[in-house]
């Protein structure tokens, strides 16, 4: 509450508290929690040679005054210099501050006993025989643990006095080496999140990570409720500083402030930080930065409660586990039961080539995931907060995965036979085709599966994959690899031991009406595809890339036509030449497609009567007032979120919503959100669903439901948690 008070101190400051420069006195009674004093380093001075002089201001126990920047709700002191004709006035820094806080609001000040320093430079003419008086009218907010009291005063400082040859050299020195000094900025940086600044000169470090305190002078550049972080880059001497960025930074802000660094042999020192942050992040801000970065902002916010445990080993199990399950997913079921057909129809041939086949899949399946891995480690080096799926909510992506099912689905109908150019694509025609084609169709059936498998998370997926990004590149490879080895392991088995195909039929005319009814799963794949495409879009760019299917579709019947075996090598090349310049127009059609994005709406249709859009501010408002919040984190192209909606829209389940006044609010990150991407990262999660219930309860930290929910699940959690249900 001491915090709080000073908003109606500033306000009653504003309005009549004005210093009175005339006259030496003290605007409070000599019982002041505050005693000021101006001294100098030397007693007396003459013309054009600079002295120090240092306002020393002493806090009586259990007070503290505040700084330039006092921070959420405090008042800075101020002093107005009254110098005589000629003189002249240098502020040097001011000493590093402390930080208070309470209850979420911030304060920056001092305690005990402080120096602030300013040289002054007498005009050449002046005589040293003749006394002078310098004058200082200090304003000031006194705090205690109950209590603010404003203050001023004037204090006054007499050189050249016979009667007062006082000095205090010693302890205007001691108060010199104990200023910040200047950093050595070699460059600095800002991306969405982080502001970076490459410093020099700290051979006196040891060679590792800290965790510092920065005081910020520049208002609303940097979180300050957040450490920094200082980590050694490759040169001796050199540090990156690492300061998460304020909401409200101004693109062309610079950055002036104190960082304390780490105390080293019982004392520390600090650093007086300039810096303009004119340039953008670069791949400066590296993959070890960020994942330091991550990793500490989420101890410095209090979230440690969604901290990592178990260790790597469990996170490589986790991963293997969450790949198995993948394969049961429905988005992947069409082509793992396309794959096991392929298996049969080599169930005559030699063990040895089975195997072939098993192990070309699952490298394809492996490759993928290095390179989805790769790539989403790169973005984040860059500066971009991405998560699992993230290609799926670029349009050109889902656009090119609609047109590759599709003419896919049209290969299976038997609109065209693939032979080399789709088949040794997707291993459906490998008795007609060469060896090494055979094997690369079942390592581009490995690619494709995974391609599809993307927009599933399920169970032990999504932990894994958050702790992955927040690894160094090697673990994150690693636990990519056992992700690919879970999903991959179905088809070595089978490869491996044909035998457990024995449930099967034979090959026959059912694979045939099989290979069609395929067709059908394929094509439903491509509808939820466009689905998603036009939420990330708009209608019009649905039309165009339903054209681009329609040009696709001519070009394949025109191949299917034209281009077998059995007709003249002319009448192929031409309808092969038919077939490339329809597709490649397509393409063209559909990377237009791509590009028409409407704006997103303030409000979604989706969710406009009970569904709120998401917004952290509203639920922290929310969650002081008591109420209970229900944040559901979804995507449309996150089949696991579609088929939880029916949960949540079940009638038993809106009614206890109702019931126990629960607030509702969606994240949706169908398009990539960089708050919604950093919430995620916050509890443990690099991809959605994620599921989070505040109880209303001051302090409390939401709770996490299951990823795959039932409306007995939500019930439990909302009936037992609410505040209603407590009370």
């Amino acid at each position: 509450m001491l915090l709080l008070s000073v908003f109606f101190i500033k306000e009653v400051y504003s309005e009549g508290f004005e210093v009175n420069e005339s006259k030496p006195t003290a605007f409070i009674e000599t019982k002041e929690p505050v005693s000021l004093e101006l001294i100098s380093s030397q007693p007396t001075i003459q013309g054009d040679t600079p002295f120090t002089v240092a306002l020393r201001i002493r806090h009586e126990a259990g007070w503290h005054s505040y700084w330039k920047n006092p921070g959420d709700a405090g008042i800075a002191t101020e002093i107005k210099w009254n110098l005589p004709e000629g003189f002249t006035h240098k502020e040097l820094p001011w000493p590093t501050p402390h930080k208070f806080e309470e209850y979420g609001i911030l304060g920056y000040g001092y305690e005990g006993e402080i120096f602030i320093l300013s040289t002054i430079e007498p005009p050449k003419n002046f005589s040293s025989d003749k006394p002078v008086s310098i004058e200082a009218s200090v304003t000031w907010t006194a705090c205690s643990d109950s209590n603010c009291l404003p203050g001023e005063k004037v204090v006054k400082l007499n050189l050249n006095d016979p009667k007062n040859q006082n000095s205090h050299r010693d302890l205007v020195n001691k108060a010199m080496d104990s200023i910040p000094e200047l950093a050595s900025v070699k460059g600095s940086y800002k991306d969405e999140h982080w502001l970076q600044l490459e410093l020099t000169n700290l051979g006196h470090l040891p060679e590792k990570e800290h965790e510092i305190a920065f005081y910020p002078l520049t208002e609303k550049a940097v979180d300050g409720s957040a450490k920094a972080l200082l980590i050694p880059k490759k040169n001796a001497g050199e540090f990156s500083l690492l300061i998460k960025r304020h909401e409200e930074c101004e693109p062309s802000a610079s950055l002036e402030g104190i960082a304390l660094l780490p105390e080293i042999e019982g004392s520390s020192k600090s650093l007086q930080i300039q810096a303009k942050l004119d340039k953008p992040a670069k791949a400066l801000i590296s993959f070890l930065d960020k994942r330091q970065a991550a990793k500490k902002s989420q101890e410095m916010e209090g979230n440690e409660a969604f901290a990592f445990e178990g260790g790597f080993f469990l996170y490589l199990l986790m991963a293997f586990v969450g790949g198995l399950i993948l394969n049961l997913m429905p988005c992947v079921l069409p082509v793992v039961s396309f794959k096991i057909l392929s298996f049969v129809k080599l169930a005559g041939e030699d063990r040895s080539l089975t195997a072939k086949h098993g192990l070309a899949f699952s490298l394809g399946v492996l490759v993928s995931f290095w390179i989805l891995a790769s790539a989403l480690l790169i973005i984040q080096a860059y500066g971009k907060a991405v998560g699992w799926g993230f290609q799926l909510q670029e349009p050109i992506f889902v656009a090119t995965l609609i047109i590759v099912i599709f003419i896919f689905s049209l290969s299976l109908f038997g609109v065209f036979e693939a032979g080399t150019l789709v088949s040794s694509w997707a291993g459906s025609n490998a008795q007609k085709v060469k060896s090494n084609q055979k094997l690369l169709g079942s390592f581009f059936s490995g690619v494709l599966a995974t391609a599809v498998a993307t927009p599933c998370t399920g169970p032990f997926l999504g932990p894994a994959v958050g702790f992955a990004v927040q690894e160094p590149p090697i673990f994150a490879i690693m636990i990519f690899t056992s992700l690919g080895l879970g999903m991959a392991l179905p088809y070595l088995l089978l490869s491996f031991f044909p035998s457990l195909l024995r449930f099967l039929p034979k090959p026959g005319a059912w694979m045939v009406s099989f290979k069609e009814g395929t067709g059908f799963i394929m094509m439903a794949t491509v509808i939820w595809l466009l689905w998603v495409f036009t939420a990330e879009t708009s209608s019009n760019a649905l039309i165009l890339l339903l054209f681009s299917l329609f040009v696709i579709s001519f070009a394949c019947w025109i191949f299917g036509k034209w281009g077998t075996p059995v007709k003249s090598k002319r009448t192929r090349l031409i309808s092969l030449g038919l077939f490339a310049l329809l597709l490649v127009g397509s393409f063209k059609i559909a990377t237009l497609a791509s590009s028409l994005v409407e704006a997103p709406a303030g409000t979604n249709k989706e969710i406009a009567d009970r569904w709120e859009p998401f917004s952290k501010s509203k639920i922290n408002d929310l969650v002081a007032e008591g109420k209970p919040v229900f944040v559901d984190f979804t995507a449309r192209w996150c089949l696991i979120c579609q088929a939880n909606h029916f949960v949540l829209g079940q009638p038993s389940v809106d009614e206890a919503f109702k019931k126990q006044g629960v607030t509702l609010m969606k994240a949706d990150w169908t398009r990539h959100d960089p708050e919604i991407t950093e919430e995620l990262a916050k509890y443990g999660r690099n991809g959605v669903p994620l599921y989070l219930f505040y109880s209303g309860k001051r302090g409390a930290q939401p709770i996490i439901l299951p990823q795959v929910l039932t409306p007995e699940i939500v019930l439990e959690y909302v009936e037992t948690y609410s505040p209603i249900a407590e009370n």
